[in-house]
């Protein structure tokens, strides 16, 4: 260090030294941005991909044809130190809706009624006067398909339709 002060190191052998640390930065910055890209890459992976793919797959008969349409209506958001699955409206401007508001907003989606499973319209699930709906059926009417239709739409029904008939009346 002394040597230098003194000017004894020649400005070339400087300019050199120098030039070889500024390399070696920029070298180090460039590293660190790809680390920082793929890190951003595998977070939307998990927090848009993956949950587009899942929510297709339980709604969708095709969840291929649904994947696009969910994602595009999806996005990383980090606040407070955490990265999050933001919705998005269909501007692409964040929605104060949940993951699972989207899902509900895809099923009632008329234009993608014929590849939604068929399931989320069976009625079974009805608040009503207590003498219709496909709640009123008895669980031994029912043939299978619609055991499982209720079974799939809602199972806590479903239970309660088959113990009821199942409970002998005291």
């Amino acid at each position: 260090m002394i040597e230098i002060r003194k000017g004894v190191i020649p400005k070339d052998d400087m300019d050199a030294l120098e030039k070889s640390w500024k390399e070696k930065l920029d070298n180090q910055q460039n590293d660190f941005q790809q680390k920082i890209q793929q890190s951003e890459s595998a977070l939307q992976s998990l927090l848009v991909d993956n949950v587009a793919s899942s929510m297709a797959a339980e709604i969708s008969t095709v969840p291929s044809l649904l994947v696009p349409l969910i994602k595009q209506r999806l996005a990383t958001e980090t606040a407070d130190g955490k990265t999050n699955t933001r919705v998005l409206d269909a501007e692409g401007k964040p929605t104060a809706l949940t993951v699972e508001d989207l899902k509900k907003e895809f099923i009632a989606n008329e234009q993608l009624f014929s590849i939604m499973k068929g399931s989320n319209a069976s009625g079974s699930g009805a608040q009503g006067s207590g003498n219709g709906g496909g709640a009123a059926k008895k669980f031994s009417d029912m043939s299978e398909k619609d055991r499982v239709d209720l079974f799939k739409s809602s199972p806590e029904d479903y239970q309660k339709i088959r113990d009821a008939e199942q409970t002998p009346a005291m």
